[in-house]
């Protein structure tokens, strides 16, 4: 473990230096018992439109610790938070969406997201009554639907789609790198995730009820 947690700090600086930063770099123990890499500091260019660019440095860094210093621990990479700070953002979603849906019985279907992403959405509402959830779409539209079900007893119909991710997304990341992103930032975003009303074609195709298929963080 000591080995592969050289190794993956080593790298991480290696490229926190080539993106022409000079934040500090901690590897840690996660809560799912693996390693996490954290680049100190908001750095936008690190992180990218929806985390991309911070994906792909995650799996950069564990084909390189793989490849050094071969270990079944599970390796995660994050900058300045953002992380945890949009899995927060997330489940106030999923739980405005669930609100909604109890209101009005229409089915809200979520801008496309990651497994990870849809993981939290999924997770979060398994345990609200009345509530469940689908994936529906193929990548890289999948996405997650929430719709009623037992235990919900007004009348169901129709369906609304959260079409407004890039601004949503947008606000997370500007608020993110401006600090924080406070509850009126994160109000903001749900609304515009929430309130969309464009039909959505994809619905579907869905295969899972309170569960997405990609159960596992890339």
């Amino acid at each position: 473990m000591e080995e592969v947690t050289a190794h993956l700090e080593t790298f991480l600086a290696g490229l926190t230096e080539a993106f022409g930063f000079d934040g500090p770099v901690s590897v840690s123990a996660d809560e799912d018992e693996g390693l996490l890499g954290m680049v100190e500091g908001r750095h936008g260019l690190m992180v990218g439109p929806r985390a991309r660019t911070l994906d792909a440095i995650q799996e950069l860094a564990r084909v390189s610790v793989q490849r050094s210093a071969p270990s079944s621990v599970r390796i995660k990479v994050d900058v300045g938070g953002y992380r945890e700070m949009r899995k927060a953002a997330l489940r106030r979603f999923a739980l405005d969406a669930a609100a909604a849906v109890r209101v009005d019985g229409k089915e809200r279907s979520l801008e496309p997201m990651s497994s990870a992403d849809r993981k939290v959405i999924h997770d979060t509402l398994s345990e609200e009554q009345g509530i469940e959830t689908r994936s529906a779409g193929n990548e890289p539209s999948r996405r997650v639907v929430v719709m009623a079900g037992g235990g919900w007893s007004g009348a169901a119909g129709g369906s609304s789609s959260g079409e407004a991710d890039e601004i949503g997304d947008t606000l997370i990341e500007s608020r993110w790198l401006n600090g924080a992103l406070d509850a009126d930032a994160a109000d903001e975003v749900e609304e515009l995730l929430v309130t969309a009303d464009d039909d959505d074609d994809d619905d579907d195709d869905s295969d899972s009820t309170n569960e997405d298929d990609d159960g596992e963080e890339d």
